[in-house]
């Protein structure tokens, strides 16, 4: 794994007030925030957190192997029975007296949270930290995807590279008389020819 999701949840830790938890839920990839932050996902229900002491991850089992390989930067543990159970007995350990969730009204590239989800975290932290206070993590979130990291900074500017290179390669290919699918045909050699894949679109690249 490269190093853009150990950059990115050192970035989001920095963003944290003593005191305060950043709580990350997700299922089957429900939250958009978790890749973008950590760099990796999981399948099964997890529980990524951000705290002083550094990042973690509560994962399933079926997860712990990748983590341990690809993720490792966060502190993982692997749960068998009881997510829920696992999970409060974590954040007492780490007793913050704020908790952050991914919840928004105006922006929904910040609400990662769904309402069953969000009445299910308020249920367990309400048992696990009774006097913890909840707040929203949007202020964040909103500058974690503003500002760069090196390693976003690097990707970025190999994207441009390419892409000059691309259409570069590509004019002098074009000519009257071919249609859009002779086309997209060239355009998707050109990209595998750099070690790419071309963006499609919302029709897959196939034109009526």
């Amino acid at each position: 794994m490269s190093g853009l999701g150990e950059q990115k949840a050192q970035q989001a830790t920095e963003q944290l007030q003593d005191g305060e938890l950043w709580l990350f839920l997700t299922q089957e990839g429900s939250d958009p925030s978790v890749p973008l932050v950590f760099g990796t996902n999981s399948v099964g229900k997890a529980a990524f957190m951000l705290h002083g002491s550094g990042p973690k991850a509560l994962v399933s089992r079926i997860d712990a192997g990748h983590f341990e390989q690809h993720a490792a930067f966060l502190e993982t543990r692997s749960y068998s029975t009881s997510f829920e159970t696992d999970l409060i007995d974590w954040l007492r350990e780490l007793s913050p007296h704020t908790v952050l969730l991914n919840f928004s009204e105006d922006d929904i590239r910040c609400d990662g949270l769904t309402h069953g989800q969000y009445l299910a975290v308020e249920r367990l932290l309400g048992e696990a930290l009774p006097q913890a206070r909840i707040a929203s993590s949007e202020a964040q979130l909103s500058r974690i995807r503003a500002i760069k990291t090196p390693e976003e900074l690097r990707r970025l500017q190999q994207a441009i590279d390419r892409t000059i290179t691309f259409y570069d390669r590509l004019l002098p290919t074009l000519h009257a008389g071919q249609t859009e699918r002779q086309i997209q045909a060239r355009m998707n050699t050109l990209a595998a020819e750099l070690g790419t894949t071309p963006d499609l679109g919302d029709f897959g690249g196939h034109w009526c």
